[in-house]
């Protein structure tokens, strides 16, 4: 880098993406960007579109479970992502009640690192199940789920849970990948700021169609509008 130059942005995409067009009109002339394309990763993603959508309504712990029954019925890994670890494992024991057709597992940050283990390795060797995670499993674990579910969050942890859904590409003929994030969350005050969370709930509320760009774009907590924009994964 030059004297000039303050930061360096890379940028993993072809010139030509929405994306990259939007971040060089954003950016000053102290960043540079650089460029990488890898046709492969490409051609494995350029048809998979990730649908991410917020309830209607907030649903209650009954009313995940309910989903969860309702989506397990279709995919075979699904992961469900909740801010505490009491709301964590209050949901792993009512799942445990009422799923009997796969392995129903959690994991949160005060699991021993053995159990940990056991449980990521479960993960890896498992065709079926239903996780519940706390943020754990946002970074440093490299399970790729068919389907998702959070609690409402920060913008910067959904972006980490959405990202944990379709990993490799898409799930054999499907070339649609759903997220849902609930209207309500555990742990808002606590674990996350409020105004930030309740600003990204206002942000979800107004673009319902296109919020596959927040695998792209990163709100800011000042400013979490963005224009349209509509990306394939």
């Amino acid at each position: 880098l030059d004297s000039r130059t303050k930061c360096l942005v890379h940028v993993y995409g072809p010139d030509e993406h929405p994306y990259v067009y939007k971040l060089r009109n954003l950016v000053t002339d102290k960043c540079k960007i650089v460029n990488s394309v890898d046709p492969e990763f490409e051609e494995q993603f350029m048809d998979l579109n990730y649908r991410v959508q917020i309830s209607n309504k907030p649903l209650g712990m009954e009313n995940i479970v309910s989903l969860a029954k309702d989506l397990a019925s279709s995919y075979r890994r699904l992961a469900i992502f909740v801010n505490t670890i009491r709301y964590a494992y209050k949901l792993f024991m009512n799942l445990k009640r009422v799923i009997d057709d796969r392995e129903v597992l959690l994991l949160h940050s005060r699991i021993p690192p053995k159990s940990r283990s056991t449980v990521v390795n479960l993960l890896e060797k498992l065709d079926d199940y239903i996780l519940i995670s706390t943020q754990a499993i946002e970074a440093g674990v490299d399970i790729s789920f068919d389907v998702g579910i959070s609690t409402l969050c920060s913008p910067f942890s959904a972006i980490q849970r959405i990202g944990r859904v379709c990993r490799y590409g898409k799930l054999g003929n499907e070339k649609e990948c759903l997220f849902v994030i609930n209207s309500e969350g555990d742990g808002i005050g606590t674990v996350y700021d409020e105004k930030l969370v309740y600003a990204f709930k206002k942000y979800l509320e107004n673009h319902s169609k296109d919020l596959a760009c927040l695998l792209y774009t990163s709100p800011s907590p000042r400013d979490l509008s963005t224009s349209r924009m509509q990306f394939s994964a």
